[in-house]
């Protein structure tokens, strides 16, 4: 780091996370008395939300405050996006169950992706984690 300049761009940094910085100005007489700086980083996209079965658990890293989940489901056949039915949970959701327009003995794949602060009012949501499951 140049000696005149008074500001340090840090990268790498993770999303929503507390970082500590100890700063010291140094001038010909020495060293000054560090000063730590506390700060956490902004939030983002959340990874996928880990499935253990049914109940879901919230990601980890979740990358921000979870504020929700879009929950997909989709006859295989078709891709993700053709004819997908989608439903939005709150934060506080684990469990989902889905009640109707389900047809017998078809396979679906659900999907559940975590929604945090970051963005909120895009359609963009984290990582996409996927399950096969056959209606009974």
């Amino acid at each position: 780091m140049c000696c005149d300049s008074l500001k340090y761009n840090i990268t790498g940094l993770e999303p929503y996370i507390n970082y500590k910085v100890s700063v010291q100005a140094k001038t010909s007489a020495g060293y000054g008395a560090p000063r730590d700086i506390h700060q956490r980083t902004k939030q983002y996209l959340p990874t996928k939300p880990r499935l253990i079965n049914n109940p879901w658990e919230e990601p980890i890293p979740p990358n921000g405050v979870i504020t929700g989940y879009l929950i997909q489901w989709v006859e295989v056949p078709n891709p993700p996006s053709s004819g997908a039915e989608t439903q939005e949970v709150d934060s506080t959701a684990r469990i989902f169950r889905i009640t109707n327009g389900l047809s017998h003995n078809k396979k679906y794949t659900v999907s559940i992706q975590a929604r945090t602060e970051y963005l909120q009012n895009s359609p963009e949501v984290g990582e996409r984690q996927q399950l096969k499951l056959s209606a009974l």
